[in-house]
């Protein structure tokens, strides 16, 4: 199966097992991925994920929240 087919979830479960960071800042990236990013791109594959989507996902949180919310 080509990596790019891989939906977002899965692939951003392997990127964060694979960062050497303090449980702290895990715990906070996890937080991120559950509120903003799961509930949007979860079962998108990453392949599928375009600029144009990205930036209106982007500027819909930053409508929202503040910008170093948005920026972390």
């Amino acid at each position: 199966r080509h990596s790019g087919r891989i939906a977002t979830t899965p692939w951003s479960l392997t990127w964060l097992s694979t960062l050497d960071l303090d449980p702290t800042s895990i715990n906070h990236y996890r937080q991120i991925l559950r509120a903003q990013i799961w509930p949007h791109w979860g079962s998108t594959p990453l392949v599928e994920i375009t600029t144009h989507q990205y930036k209106a996902w982007k500027n819909s949180l930053e409508a929202t929240y503040s910008a170093n919310y948005v920026r972390d």
